[in-house]
């Protein structure tokens, strides 16, 4: 018996070993009877359960109301003060900005009906520009990737069709248009990186010439469609300076690379510093080693109190916490000095931002303090390429959160600290990318934070990267992100646009804020409090998180961290206290309409309008007013009334139930699915089945229940019961073997 299980152990070792040197083994994903075929809602039925053009969210012509201001922390119409208004709309990108007056025109219809209410016009520049030299010079250039129709005429329409449905636009004055070395006065072949011509704006007079030029261009530029300037039409609302510049962003390389033009001018700022500032004398006149990364000095004593000891770490501490602030000093002229052209020589009164994304420093608080909003980008699961840029393989970077069960964060967007107190706080790109398998939480993960914490836009992005598949993508495949192709996306958004956009989430009565005193900025502080190092995002379930530029807090916010000081932040302990739970497996909202736990891997929303949640399959979702019990993969499901009362009084109701769609034949390295290795089928998405017995609450009368098309039209009764005033149906994403259906209308007999 000995040698017998000594044998047994032997041959376990020997196969462990083997399979732990074996190559992964590939895994295929392809259509079968657990995933489905499966088509997007992308042009909506006029009148159906998925049409919400109904709920207000759009109101033309754009300026109908005057323009859109901002007041506090929310945008409103100019004549309609006191009405907090709200945003969401989707990114257009490249050729999607292109399209023929017709089908721009009928795209934003079709985006009225899908409950959206703005654009964001982006990657849009190059082009644009392109086809404003082909005017002048009357020919279109050999380089160009399509024929002779004029982008210009076309951009203009897509703003008169948006103009007229009350679909206002976003965009930036600079993304990704190719600027040529000669272009801006250089002796010197190819063209300018587009992250160093970012850089080159504050230190180079070419730069920033070329880009006044092409700014003037545009919103000079008058719409023959609408007889308006850019710069004079409300339908332009927002502005960013530069998609993405925030100079942090590449540290230290760029700086390097142009230290003949950034030496100067870091010289003569830190001169003026030391003449105000003694203390600056301890900074080196060289450029640092880092942009980002601070040196840690573990001496908690103010700057005063260190002399002598440990000189040569804190000479490099302060080398770099000087820096940023130089960095921001620049940042900040440049947003007045362009303000000021915009305002004062255009005429332009579109609302002004910048620096919205990626990496951030604590001195950028205080320039971004100056702007009329304050804008940001996320994203989960962003593809990391394995190779060349943009292509195959790619890990599917899931670390913001892996799922909720793994998450110390509960499911909250690392970005949640990055707005600022006393301006609208809006999102212009963040996406939940495809083919993550749980991407269907951003339903209520994105949906009820921007709701709770009172934001004022998101845009997704994008819509489509490409004219072909703008209007109609029924037969596009998934991508790393245009969810016109992706199922999940146009699922998910109707939750998104119920909880935030209409309001049917309330927002959180409180405030927690990490404080940024003017007077720091003006001394070498002893941390950077970098607001994108916030430890305890989870808080944002029990209060709106954020920063304020002010000496003291006013009425209504409280200090959780202060610039500059020396005590380190709050454990997560003392912050549970201060906001009335105990940190563990399971987070509420203060009045209990969101519970996160992490146990059950699930959240669940209970409002009187919008009710459901996410669940880690297989699991309950239930709230007080709707329950199912869900089998299959991971997946979101939700209840919303379709017209301004609750669900317990409502005649007509939507049901989601949707979860993890991929191309058929999609293939992974292994069973993680954490490295995509091919797309599969240019055409063909799959659901993986789901089903989920639903019940909920609703007032006496005959009903009845509607599996429905991609478009929101019926497709056929399925059988439910009413007992005690409790509807009961079974959902079934494979209900249609030929076609996943993820959408359920429930309507008293007069509807």
């Amino acid at each position: 018996m000995t040698k017998r299980i000594a044998a047994c152990i032997g041959a376990l070792a020997a196969a462990l070993a083997s399979s732990a040197d074996a190559e992964p083994s590939p895994v295929v994903i392809r259509r079968s009877a657990d995933w489905i075929p499966a088509t997007p809602c992308t042009e909506v039925a006029p009148g159906s359960a998925l049409d919400f053009s109904g709920f207000g969210f759009a109101d033309g012509p754009c300026g109908k109301y005057g323009r859109i201001v901002a007041r506090g922390e929310r945008f409103e119409f100019e004549g309609r003060p006191g009405e907090p208004r709200r945003f969401m709309g989707v990114n257009f990108c490249e050729g999607g900005n292109y399209l023929p007056p017709d089908e721009s025109r009928r795209l934003v219809e079709n985006l009225v009906r899908l409950g959206y209410n703005s654009i964001r016009l982006h990657h849009h520049d190059d082009a644009w520009a392109k086809a404003l030299r082909e005017r002048a010079g009357g020919v279109r250039g050999e380089d160009s990737p399509r024929p002779l129709p004029d982008d210009i005429d076309r951009l203009d329409a897509l703003m008169a069709a948006c103009r007229e449905k009350g679909v206002y636009v976003t965009t930036d004055l600079y993304v990704s248009r190719k600027v040529l070395w000669r272009d801006i006065g250089e002796d010197r072949d190819g063209e300018v990186n587009t992250s160093r011509f970012k850089v080159l704006l504050l230190f180079h007079d070419g730069a920033a010439s070329n880009y006044l030029a092409y700014a003037r261009a545009f919103l000079d530029h008058a719409n023959p469609y609408t007889g308006l300037r850019y710069a004079d039409d409300p339908t332009l609302a927002w502005l960013s300076l530069v998609n993405e510049g925030n100079l942090g962003n590449w540290d230290i390389a760029p700086y390097k690379e142009f230290e003949s033009l950034v030496l100067p001018k870091w010289q003569a700022w830190l001169a003026e510093r030391r003449t105000a500032n003694p203390e600056y004398a301890k900074v080196p006149d060289t450029l640092p080693d880092a942009v980002l990364e601070i040196p840690k000095d573990d001496r908690a004593v103010a700057f005063d109190d260190m002399p002598g000891a440990n000189e040569g770490n804190f000479s490099a501490r302060v080398h770099v916490i000087a820096f940023q602030q130089f960095l921001a000093s620049l940042e900040a002229g440049f947003f007045a000095r362009m303000r000021a052209f915009l305002r004062d020589e255009l005429g332009c009164r579109a609302l002004v931002t910048s620096m919205n994304g990626w990496r951030f420093t604590a001195p950028e608080q205080f320039v971004r303090d100056s702007f009329d909003y304050v804008d940001d980008h996320f994203y989960y699961a962003h593809p990391e390429m394995l190779g060349p840029n943009w292509t195959l393989p790619a890990r599917i970077t899931d670390q913001y959160p892996t799922n909720i069960r793994k998450d110390d964060e509960f499911g909250i967007p690392y970005n949640v600290t990055r707005r600022l107190f006393g301006h609208p706080f809006t999102v212009s790109e963040y996406n939940y990318c495809p083919p993550w398998e749980h991407r269907a939480s951003c339903a209520f993960l994105l949906g009820a934070t921007a709701a709770l914490q009172d934001w004022s836009a998101l845009w997704r992005f994008c819509w489509t990267c490409s004219g072909k598949n703008a209007v109609d993508s029924s037969r596009k495949s998934l991508n790393h992100f245009d969810m016109a192709g992706d199922p999940v996306a146009t699922a998910t958004e109707r939750a998104i646009a119920c909880l935030f956009l209409r309001r049917d989430l309330p927002v959180l009565d409180t405030a927690l804020a990490t404080l940024y005193p003017p007077a720091a900025l003006a001394r070498l502080g002893r941390e950077s409090a970098d607001p994108t190092s916030f430890d305890a995002r989870w808080a944002a379930w029990r209060t709106k998180l954020g920063g304020l530029v002010a000496e003291t807090p006013p009425p209504g916010i409280s200090v959780f961290r202060r610039f500059g000081a020396v005590e380190g932040p709050r454990t997560r302990d003392d912050l549970a206290s201060d906001l009335g739970c105990n940190f563990g497996d399971v987070v509420t909202s203060p009045d209990g309409a969101v519970t996160v736990d992490r146990r059950r891997g699930s959240i669940t929303v209970d409002t009187p309008r919008t009710s459901g949640g996410f669940v880690d399959c297989p699991g309950v979702v239930e709230t007080s007013r709707f329950r199912a019990e869900v089998e299959g993969g991971t997946a979101s499901i939700w209840a919303s009334s379709l017209d301004a009362r609750p669900l317990a009084e409502t005649d007509r109701v939507l049901v989601c139930l949707v979860g993890d769609v991929q191309n058929d034949g999609i293939e992974y390295e292994d069973a993680t699915r954490r490295v995509l290795r091919h797309w599969g089928k240019q055409e063909g998405r799959i659901a993986r089945r789901a089903t989920a017995e639903v019940s909920m609450a609703l007032k006496s009368a005959m009903w009845k229940v509607y599996a429905l098309n991609p478009n929101g039209s019926r497709k056929r009764e399925i059988a439910s019961r009413l007992t005690d005033g409790l509807l009961t149906f079974h959902a079934d994403v494979a209900g249609d073997p030929n076609e996943a259906e993820f959408y359920y209308e429930i309507a008293s007999k007069e509807n």
